[in-house]
């Protein structure tokens, strides 16, 4: 599988930061009344992005170094369940964000254990965070290690793979979209699978001579 010749020029003029997310502050703040803990961290997120922000921004946030690991998580759940680009606020964000966190301590020891340092601890953390935080599958957890690469400077950093990526991979193999009015289509929730699309997103990075978030993004557009 392989991008075609006249999209390569597209996706190297993509950019990755043309959307803002907007963060509903009062939205998430107020199902979290009864919650201090998540209560508080939405504020350290809302002071430090204010009302909207880009990836780059997120970005910049992730390589705080006096913002905690589960503060950023926390910022990147906000930005995963807000409207992205062509699509509406996932309402259920706040909901799955306390089912996340319902064990404070193993929510915590498993964010701050994720390492990208090789294709073997990047399997371990993806199982361990799968393991470890109901209502946060690969879809949700991959932002996280996509935000987190790029923070500590990687050259092929971690990606995005949901569920519109997935539908982008198979409209890219399909040639056409017709199909997708029929049939939902997900992300296999294994970590050999998300290691195999890494490996066709960085091999067409490199032939596009692109960003990796690229070729991500323009799969999450088609």
């Amino acid at each position: 599988m392989r991008i075609a010749a006249e999209q390569h020029q597209l996706i190297r003029n993509l950019d990755v930061d043309e959307h803002r997310t907007h963060f509903a502050y009062d939205y998430w703040a107020n199902e979290f009344d009864d919650n201090l803990y998540l209560k508080s961290r939405l504020k350290l997120v809302r002071d430090a992005l204010g009302d909207s922000f880009t990836r780059s921004e997120l970005v910049s946030f992730y390589k705080e170094p006096k913002v905690g690991d589960e503060t950023k998580f926390i910022a990147c759940m906000i930005w995963g369940h807000e409207a992205p680009a062509g699509s509406r606020r996932d309402s259920r964000g706040p909901w799955k964000l306390s089912k996340m966190f319902a064990d404070i301590n193993i929510a915590e020891e498993a964010i701050r254990s994720v390492s990208l340092a090789s294709e073997e601890s990047l399997i371990r953390s993806y199982k361990a965070i799968h393991k470890a935080l109901d209502r946060c599958g690969p879809n949700f957890f991959s932002k996280h290690f996509y935000f987190l690469g790029k923070s500590q400077g990687m050259c092929e950093y971690p990606l995005i793979f949901d569920d519109r990526v997935a539908s982008g991979l198979l409209k890219l193999t399909l040639g056409s979209s017709s199909v997708m009015s029929m049939v939902n289509i997900g992300t296999i929730r294994k970590p050999d699978a998300y290691l195999r699309y890494l490996k066709f997103a960085f091999e067409q990075a490199h032939e596009i001579c692109c960003e990796p978030d690229q070729i991500e993004y323009y799969l999450f557009t088609l």
